[in-house]
């Protein structure tokens, strides 16, 4: 009997071998098989990183802000075009809808309002009206100059297309069937569209690449201007704004970054901060208040204070010069709305007859 039990445990010892024996055996082949798998894997990604993901995006780094030159060069011909549409006439620095425009905002009634008072080569004949037609203007010369500025500027594009998204090439190729050139009376861009194709445009220039390359002065002021604008009216973002006005101000001195610096710290709720800017520009310039009249007019909005304040540092005549120039611009603009809307009524009338 102890023999026979003697002999299980034997056998069983001899079991126990035999699997860990073959236990090693299949751990031996698993690292055979898995350590130069996961070697060859290591050994791939560091020759992928230093010949293929490395340098390119070394020349990724350095092309893409050519090819966001170009882009912000699309938009700015595009807001220019926007901006006239909403002005009276096509040689005034003004538009009543600057801001509307920028921060994306401007409507498809907007634009049709703007566009009563516009023609595109041939005035429409059935128009007898002499209020009207000294009133309108011609646009095709000035739209189709701009349609030609952003054709070149899509043709630079192309040949970079390999550091352009899929969204950003499938946008830009709706733009390009948009931006023809014009001829005949009548408008056949539908504008409305265009703005919404400009909106898309604003947060991929701004919102991923706000580098450019420097190469002309336009540029140097331009873009950070309208990265701060974008900021400032379209993503409602001050603090970024705020971190690309200090940015921009390192390497300029333009008045007009600290007017919208004073803007940004009133939009953050810095009153202080605001008022002591406001101050001390104010204080260093030299110009009459009329050429200042868009900040101040913001200012006392916004500040309670401003309007103690001018009034203990300049003239009442100065300071009535200013108001009387603010009241005038709103008149204009009003002017222009109620304007555009006869015309419409009138074109209305015209097409029953």
């Amino acid at each position: 009997m102890e023999r026979a039990k003697k002999n299980i445990i034997t056998n069983f010892d001899i079991i126990k071998e035999i699997r860990k024996s073959h236990g090693g055996q299949k751990q031996r082949i698993k690292h055979s098989l898995i350590v130069p798998i996961i070697t060859s894997f290591i050994s791939a990604i560091i020759f992928w990183s230093i010949f293929s993901y490395f340098p390119q995006k070394k020349r990724h780094d350095k092309i893409r802000p050519k090819v966001n030159q170009e882009l912000f060069e699309i938009s700015s011909q595009l807001s220019w075009t926007f901006k006239k549409i909403m002005s009276e006439t096509l040689h005034t620095s003004r538009c009543f809808y600057s801001n509307k425009i920028v921060s994306g905002q401007l409507s498809k009634e907007d634009i049709a309002l703007g566009l009563q008072n516009k023609y595109l080569m041939n005035i429409d004949p059935r128009i007898t009206d002499v209020n009207v037609k000294h009133y309108m203007v011609e646009f095709g010369e000035f739209l189709n100059g701009r349609f030609l500025n952003i054709n070149r500027s899509l043709d630079e594009l192309y040949f970079f297309s390999e550091f352009l998204t899929t969204d950003e090439i499938i946008l830009l190729e709706k733009i390009k069937k948009l931006v023809k050139v014009q001829n005949g009376s009548q408008f056949i861009v539908p504008f409305d569209i265009l703005y919404s194709y400009y909106r898309k445009l604003q947060p991929i220039i701004f919102d991923n690449y706000p580098e450019y390359i420097e190469t002309t002065e336009h540029f140097d002021i331009g873009l950070p201007l309208t990265e701060i604008d974008y900021h400032l009216y379209y993503s409602k973002n001050y603090r970024k704004c705020k971190r690309a006005l200090e940015k921009a101000m390192n390497n300029s001195t333009a008045n007009v970054y600290k007017n919208q610096m004073i803007i940004c710290e009133y939009k953050l709720g810095d009153k202080e901060i605001a008022f002591i800017i406001l101050k001390e520009y104010l204080k260093k310039d030299t110009l009459p208040l009329i050429y200042q009249r868009g900040i101040i007019d913001f200012a006392i909005e916004h500040d309670e204070r401003v309007e103690d304040w001018l009034e203990e540092n300049y003239s009442k005549e100065e300071i009535r010069k200013m108001n009387d120039l603010i009241n005038k611009e709103r008149n204009e603009k009003q002017n222009f709305i109620e304007k555009n809307k006869y015309i419409m009524e009138y074109f209305s009338m015209i097409k029953k007859l």
